[in-house]
């Protein structure tokens, strides 16, 4: 046989041979876990609606953690446990509940774990030119005695946390209501008490929200658009 042939051969082997017994040791050792993928939580209106004018606020959304599973699988449900800090580079604090001890299935090699994220405040709404992030980092508590498995490869023990929160629908009409803003459509929401794909686009509301911006500038003062008309004065049409 060429000795070319025979060589490629040897290496082959080898190589397979390696990687499979890199394989069998990392595998075969104990059950390990860890993440695999940031976890993005968006808010939206009807989040901020809930949680902020609605009468029975609602503060908290639930957004699900992907853990998998490092080695043999379970044959009996063990458990194991979270933490989680503020990132430096966060553009604002943001709060998470955590549910310890989370319990991990047996004959499977991924799981979720609900983690609680508190919606953030009007100072945190993302703008079209300015958007604005909460940051966080979850990690396994391997401190903590419910926590019943090692910690997987090292790039992966860390969940990066993304909080976001975006108000403007996209079906924001400026025929009916003006130019957008976020402070226009909080006021919007406090008036009517919904959200904006349910107020109906009649004169008779147009004239209510006008009614009541006259109220609000008189107790607050005026408010203003975002971005580039963040020193124009909001306002709202009156169709004929």
């Amino acid at each position: 046989m060429n000795k070319t042939i025979i060589t490629a051969l040897c290496i082959g082997t080898i190589l397979i041979s390696g990687c499979k017994e890199n394989d069998i040791a990392y595998y075969g050792e104990e059950s390990r876990l860890e993440f695999s993928t940031y976890i993005s939580c968006a808010f939206n209106d009807q989040n901020y609606f809930d949680a902020f004018i609605a009468d029975e606020k609602i503060t908290n959304v639930d957004f699900p953690v992907k853990v998998n599973l490092i080695g043999q699988l379970l044959t009996g449900e063990r458990t194991f446990c979270l933490q989680w800090s503020q990132d430096e580079k966060t553009d604002y604090d943001i709060a998470i509940a955590l549910e310890n001890p989370y319990t991990f299935p047996v004959s499977t090699e991924t799981t979720s774990a609900k983690i609680s994220v508190a919606c953030p405040d009007r100072n945190c709404i993302s703008t079209a030119k300015s958007p604005r992030q909460g940051r966080a980092s979850i990690t396994f508590d391997a401190e903590n005695s419910a926590h019943q498995f090692g910690l997987g490869r090292e790039e992966n023990l860390t969940g990066e946390v993304h909080v976001t929160l975006s108000i403007q629908p996209s079906t924001w009409s400026n025929e009916w209501w003006g130019s957008y803003s976020n402070s226009k459509y909080i006021l919007m929401m406090e008036c009517f008490k919904t959200t904006h794909d349910a107020i109906a686009k009649t004169q008779a509301n147009q004239v209510k929200i006008r009614t009541y911006y006259t109220q609000y500038k008189r107790e607050h003062g005026p408010l203003y658009g975002d971005d580039d008309e963040s020193s124009t004065e909001i306002s709202f049409p009156l169709n004929s």
